[in-house]
């Protein structure tokens, strides 16, 4: 149980540490190229979890794609910030909250009918985050202003 525990907070923390570290990727080098490369990062780390079976190298494995998912999201979310206007933004979050939120409770859900120790479920998880950078190399809408860097004191917090 301490294992899962564990794992679970190495995925938390990384996502914690994307929250305070990515508006500086993402202003360095725009949402395009910062989405792709957290989904590249985070699809190879994925790639490792299978053949790399040591707890501790999957602990900061999660933590690397914790970061990924963090800084993915935070990409994403300002771009949608950016593109809709006021009277569509809450609307347009929460369809893509949503839309997140079941696709997390199907990968749940999928445990039962996939063994998650086989290389089909990793294949699986991989192919969505390299797919993941389709859309949005592709798409002609202008990328957003870049996301403002901020710091963020931790203490006072």
């Amino acid at each position: 149980m301490q294992q899962i525990g564990l794992l679970s907070s190495g995925w938390s923390l990384g996502f914690v540490a994307a929250c305070i570290f990515v508006g500086r990727v993402s202003s360095a080098v725009g949402h395009v190229r910062g989405f792709a490369g957290l989904a590249a990062v985070s699809a190879s780390a994925a790639l490792l979890l299978l053949p790399l079976d040591n707890q501790v190298v999957w602990i900061v494995l999660r933590v690397v794609i914790g970061f990924c998912f963090g800084g993915l999201s935070i990409i994403i979310e300002s771009w949608l910030n950016d593109r809709s206007d006021s009277s569509r933004r809450g609307g347009l979050l929460a369809v893509y909250m949503t839309v997140g939120l079941l696709a997390s409770l199907a990968g749940t859900l999928s445990a039962a009918l996939v063994d998650p120790m086989a290389g089909f479920a990793y294949t699986l998880m991989v192919l969505a985050l390299v797919l993941s950078i389709v859309p949005i190399t592709l798409t002609r809408a202008p990328q957003p202003k870049p996301i403002r860097p901020f710091s963020i004191k931790l203490l006072a917090l």
